[in-house]
């Protein structure tokens, strides 16, 4: 798989002339897009999960209105021929990871708990206030063009007329509409009859993948990323066809910072018991003060031996009936509970003594930016177009048809279809919009 070291690039108003010519080629060479957004809040989580998906809608917009994307991640995926000598049969993508550094000029609401979560993760506030590039919310009667804006960017995207990959995506996808296109129609329906013409060669969501498709126990991006780099690591190991990628190189002037990936296979699960809390949803209300590892290693680690031990017992079980029948003739036990108690002792499986436990110290990563989260949600995308692709498609997005224009909607058995109903209109504001983007 060869790249270990993700190069992301922070574009800020300092230097977004110097980057913007090969952003945005880029983004017209790409196979795919995969986007990823910080924002200064993502509102009550009661509102945000309501069983109805349109009052849910109407909280994304109140929250989309009101908060700041304070940065864009943008990663861009070129898939190369199948026959290069990275081996034949691989899914080969040249990469280009973007941060992009914002902020709203007018007043907008800040939520503690995500600056604090921020803070955690190594954002830096102060590098942010003074270098990231101001934007207003669009103006739908201002036809003024400057392609140093960050709407003219989004604009660029939408011209390319690329497969976006977003990670549970429709908040994203609300505060990119309020943000950086025009003001967000009043229903459902509506927004998504936009979605479907603005991004017409579709949206696919990894974290509906992971769920629905791929049967991972968690969804969270740092779980199924790191699940996904590993199984790679797998194929690559045994001789099978993998996902291979090569980023592009920059000089050491370039505002570049480098993301490391660490795949730390021979920690001990029992030397830090993962947080169950931590391991199912990726967070925990105790933050970096739990007593349990959230490492996502120690995670992986931790259910990889016990799936292990679980087929240990399988084949001693196994083992245990065929000798059965003759070592257990004799033995009353095992006549009145059909050999029950005969199970092989396996002492690797009992657990840990805790007083033996090492607790863990939780520490941020520093990887998590928009454009590092950009680039994982990027890979799982290839790692899982290289799984489940349909062969002799002539695009991306037909090779995974089953992944197209369906956005995750936590708590619901269905997806969100990104699709133009019949009794439904674009909306007017989009429509005039959507003029100036393709008059281009």
């Amino acid at each position: 798989m060869a790249e270990r070291n993700i190069p992301v690039v922070d574009v800020h108003a300092e230097n977004v002339r110097e980057y913007w010519p090969g952003l945005i080629l880029a983004i017209k060479s790409a196979t795919f897009i995969a986007l990823d957004l910080e924002m200064s809040g993502i509102g009550n989580r009661k509102d945000t999960m309501a069983r109805d998906s349109n009052e849910r809608y109407k909280a994304f917009c109140d929250i989309a209105k009101t908060r700041s994307i304070l940065s864009v991640g943008i990663s861009v995926f070129q898939k190369r021929a199948e026959n290069t000598n990275v081996g034949k049969g691989n899914s080969d993508f040249f990469v280009q990871t973007y941060n992009v550094m914002l902020l709203r000029k007018d007043s907008f609401t800040v939520e503690p708990a995500s600056l604090k979560f921020l803070l955690e993760h190594g954002f830096d506030f102060n590098t942010h206030y003074a270098k990231a590039i101001p934007y207003s919310t669009p103006n739908v009667k201002d036809a003024k063009k400057d392609v140093n804006t960050i709407s003219e960017l989004f604009f660029e995207i939408l011209r390319s007329s690329k497969p976006i990959a977003l990670h549970n995506g429709i908040m994203d996808l609300v505060f990119l509409y309020q943000n950086f296109y025009t003001d967000l129609p009043s229903s459902l329906s509506t927004f998504l009859a936009d979605l479907s013409v603005m991004f017409n060669a579709g949206v696919i969501d990894t974290k509906y993948i992971a769920e629905f498709h791929a049967g991972c126990s968690a969804t969270y991006l740092n779980y199924i990323f790191k699940k996904s780099w590993r199984e790679n690591i797998e194929y690559e190991a045994s001789g099978k066809t993998c996902v291979t990628i090569e980023c592009c190189s920059y000089p050491s002037t370039a505002d570049v910072s480098i993301n490391g990936i660490i795949n730390k296979i021979s920690v001990s699960a029992g030397s830090a018991l993962p947080c169950e809390q931590y391991a199912a949803h990726g967070y925990c209300p105790k933050g970096m003060q739990c007593e349990m590892s959230h490492d996502i290693d120690v995670i992986l680690n931790y259910e990889q031996q016990k799936k292990a031990k679980k087929k240990k017992r399988k084949r001693n079980r196994k083992s245990k009936q065929n000798i059965s029948s003759k070592e257990c003739e004799n033995d009353e036990s095992c006549e009145v509970n059909g050999g029950a108690d005969c199970d092989i002792a396996d002492e690797s499986d009992k657990s840990e003594n805790p007083s033996e436990t090492k607790k863990p110290t939780n520490t941020a990563t520093g990887n998590h930016r928009a454009g590092f989260d950009a680039f994982m949600t990027g890979f799982c995308m290839a790692f899982y177009f290289h799984r489940f692709k349909t062969k002799d498609a002539s695009s991306f997005a037909e090779s995974v048809p089953d992944f197209v224009n369906k956005l995750n909607l936590s708590g619901k058995d269905i997806p969100l279809k990104v699709e133009k109903s019949q009794y439904c209109k674009t909306s007017l504001h989009h429509n005039e919009v959507w003029k100036r983007v393709t008059s281009c």
